[in-house]
């Protein structure tokens, strides 16, 4: 089914082959995503589940991220996800009002324990709050109510004074810079001190020069 909405077209597809032919054994033609211009402004394109195929952010971020998902690497997880696990359940039986937070704290803590060597043990963990108050900006800045600026391209040479949804931007990009960067610098102090703790950043960081990765890409 294809639905005209303004000059494009959009294509429904509600059969699972369909699906699996077009989106999986096709994906070199048709895993192309719609620029966010906010997403580009916040991330300078350098954020990997937007960039396209064609892409050398693409291509290196994917070169990058292919062991952290490989069979034998998920099998290295198992011990971190039992424990988040582990927590996750005390928690929830000693405070049971607090089970959204207490899920959060698990997904945020076990990514960032696998890919920074860094958890997050409790729900109020400064690291987990710095994260929520990004991922609120972040999100603010694609929703629907945002400025519309990939529809009407005008706005995006409003000066950021008289622009709220610029203001908004630089504020994402800060938040952002600061909780990774602060990531990256605690794993550039444990290399540098010999405590490596096998997460993932100390791989890529070991493959920096090889991937050809700038240190904004690696945070």
């Amino acid at each position: 089914m294809s639905l005209k909405v303004a000059s494009g077209t959009i294509i429904v597809l509600s059969d699972m082959q369909s699906v699996k032919d077009i989106l999986d054994d096709r994906s070199s033609e048709t895993a192309f995503r719609p620029s966010l211009h906010a997403a580009d402004v916040v991330t300078e394109k350098k954020y990997i589940p937007l960039a396209n195929p064609d892409n050398h952010v693409w291509r290196m971020g994917r070169r990058a991220i292919q062991p952290l998902v490989s069979h034998q690497a998920v099998q290295e997880y198992l011990p971190v996800a039992e424990l988040e696990t582990t927590q996750l359940l005390h928690d929830i039986i000693h405070n049971p009002d607090g089970l959204c937070h207490h899920i959060s704290r698990y997904t945020f803590s076990f990514i960032a324990s696998v890919v920074f060597g860094k958890a997050a043990p409790t729900s109020d963990s400064p690291e987990l709050a710095h994260f929520n108050n990004y991922m609120r900006h972040q999100s603010s800045t694609v929703s629907p109510e945002a400025a519309p600026v990939d529809l009407i391209p005008i706005l995006k040479y409003v000066p950021e004074r008289w622009a709220p949804w610029k203001q908004l931007w630089t504020e994402t990009r800060r938040l952002q810079r600061s909780l990774y960067y602060s990531f990256l610098e605690q794993s550039e102090r444990r290399i540098e001190s010999g405590a490596k703790s096998g997460a993932f950043i100390e791989r890529i960081m070991d493959r920096q020069e090889e991937l050809k990765l700038t240190r904004e890409m690696v945070a």
